[in-house]
């Protein structure tokens, strides 16, 4: 029996490392949802995703990382890119199990039953709308309609890495 789908958002999974953003924005494939963007890359070659101080804390690895950016030239208050930042937080809490409903090897690593190493799926969800969104109902309905096309294409096999 599966492991019921647990609506967090840990630490572990936001991407935080340089080399896997450079990674992920330069190798990553891009799509739109507007207003959000989504740029995605499976990293391949049996790469852990591990922050800098994993050996000092065992267990923070993630079979998927997510970044959440919101851009400050449309943007100019902190207060507007904070609130934006905090609905798509929720928005992918709610919805990042549609990604596992795809892929029974991410459903595993996502539930914590298989242990690393493996090939993460790394995410940016980038807001380049210009217009503050009017409620979570709307960012929810266009953040599902990209994971939704993003599950479609998520292969049951990892690709080889290009690195």
């Amino acid at each position: 029996m599966a492991a019921p789908a647990r609506f967090t958002f840990r630490k572990a999974e936001r991407l935080c490392s340089r080399r896997l953003l450079d990674g992920l924005f330069r190798h990553g494939t891009a799509f739109n949802t507007y207003p959000l963007r989504f740029v995605t890359w499976r990293t391949g070659a049996g790469i852990p995703v591990t922050g800098e101080r994993s050996a000092a804390a065992p267990g923070r690895d993630s079979a998927m990382q997510v970044v959440l950016s919101v851009s400050k030239r449309h943007f100019k208050h902190a207060h507007d890119r904070n609130r934006i930042k905090r609905l798509l937080r929720e928005a992918w809490r709610q919805h990042k199990p549609i990604l596992a409903a795809r892929s029974p090897t991410l459903a595993t690593q996502l539930a914590g039953a298989v242990a690393p190493p493996w090939d993460p799926l790394l995410v940016a969800v980038l807001y380049i709308g210009k217009e503050m969104p009017e409620s979570l109902e709307f960012v929810s309905r266009r953040l599902r309609k990209g994971l939704d096309r993003l599950r479609a294409e998520l292969p049951t096999a990892p690709p080889v890495s290009p690195l």
